[in-house]
């Protein structure tokens, strides 16, 4: 009965944060859209696909708080490369979150045969995110020395592309990875991180910051790796969502009606990234 209501409260706290991101990244669009009277803004804005947007994204971000603790176990796997895993995986999380939450998508690989799958939880939260980049970087070099040179693999999510493309271009991680998966990404900053001025790395992250435009200078996607950002025009924690996208050097692929942690977990977004695996 106690674990009843605490799972049933942690829905509630993950219904209500939901709920209040759309609404302030409805506000973020309706006020900062190109032109005040440009009707576009309401377009793709249908009643009901948005209240399923909106429980699903809840129920995603229930999930993974709900699975914060795994991130211990999948942080050591696997303790061996495996020679018949394929080549290896990175996972990078974002902001707030650890590698837990790509616990659907590893579960996708698994079943594809791709058993080499790793994993970084970075810290602290609030950290600089140069340095955050520096555990992705040396993350990469554990997993070529792990398995043999192998090329990476990385699966990152939200701020994690951000620390990914941080550590290509300037922590030595070029050569070494071979695409680069985002979900998620804040390329050019969120103006969501506002809400939290007391870290480095929120201050780093907000909308066309300083830090976001240096990482942007020479292009979008550094390293040589092949880029691809699967993103929304619906996330609610990347204001606006066009930051997501790569530009021309990568593959851009906009999902309709999916919340930022519903990237995590949506039957369209899996198959996707099976395809780009497969690629």
């Amino acid at each position: 009965m106690v674990v009843a209501h605490l799972l049933a409260g942690l829905f509630a706290v993950s219904l209500t944060a939901t709920t209040v991101m759309f609404i302030l990244a409805w506000y973020d669009h309706v006020n900062f859209r190109a032109t005040p009277d440009d009707p576009a803004w309401r377009e793709g804005a249908s009643f009901l696909p948005t209240v399923k947007a909106v429980l699903f994204e809840s129920a995603a971000m229930f999930v993974c708080l709900a699975a914060y603790p795994l991130h211990f176990y999948y942080d050591r796997r696997p303790r061996a490369a495996r020679p018949d895993g394929g080549d290896p995986v990175l996972f990078v999380h974002g902001w707030g979150m650890g590698s837990h939450v790509f616990l659907v998508i590893r579960r996708l690989l698994r079943r594809m045969g791709r058993n080499n799958l790793y994993a970084v939880t970075w810290r602290p939260y609030l950290g600089n995110t140069r340095k955050l980049a520096r555990q992705v970087a040396d993350r990469i070099d554990e997993i070529a020395e792990q398995t043999g040179g192998r090329k990476v693999t990385l699966i990152t999510h939200s701020m994690g592309g951000v620390l990914a493309r941080y550590a290509l271009k300037n922590l030595g991680a070029a050569g070494k990875v071979d695409k680069v998966v985002t979900l998620g990404g804040p390329h050019m900053g969120s103006r969501v991180a506002v809400l939290c001025p007391w870290g480095k790395n929120t201050l780093q992250m907000t909308y066309d910051s300083s830090f976001v435009k240096e990482l942007a200078q020479g292009g979008l996607t550094p390293g040589g790796a092949r880029y691809v950002s699967i993103w929304s025009g619906f996330d609610n924690a990347v204001l606006p969502p066009a930051s997501s996208d790569l530009g021309e050097g990568a593959k851009n692929i906009v999902v309709p009606y999916h919340g930022h942690m519903s990237l995590l977990m949506s039957p369209k977004v899996l198959r996707l990234v099976k395809k780009e695996m497969q690629d």
